[in-house]
């Protein structure tokens, strides 16, 4: 699936790039937003982050580990910036069926 998002123009993360979009989007004090990428194009906040993407890029993925405050980038984000988690290891860790 995350193949399928990068050929309509998605920048999917390493785990490098993950560590840093993490910094600069999510206030690690507060763990909410950074007022510089909300509603932001996904290659400003790129910029913001340091990050190299195609100029056409409309999202950035994140692949994550889980959910809570130890993932900084599972809160709800009001930019072009997303997170993605392994079905299966949230479905395990949560005790969710997935239909």
């Amino acid at each position: 699936m995350l193949k399928k998002f990068a050929e309509l123009g998605a920048h999917v993360c390493n785990e490098k790039e993950t560590k840093v979009l993490e910094r600069t989007v999510i206030d690690p004090q507060t763990g909410f937003m950074q007022p510089l990428a909300v509603g932001q194009k996904a290659v400003d906040i790129a910029r913001f982050a340091g990050l190299s993407v195609k100029p056409n890029t409309k999202l950035l993925i994140a692949p994550i580990q889980g959910v809570g405050r130890e993932h900084p980038l599972s809160v709800e984000k009001l930019s072009r910036c997303s997170q993605s988690i392994e079905r299966s290891r949230w479905a395990r860790r949560s005790g969710c069926a997935w239909m």
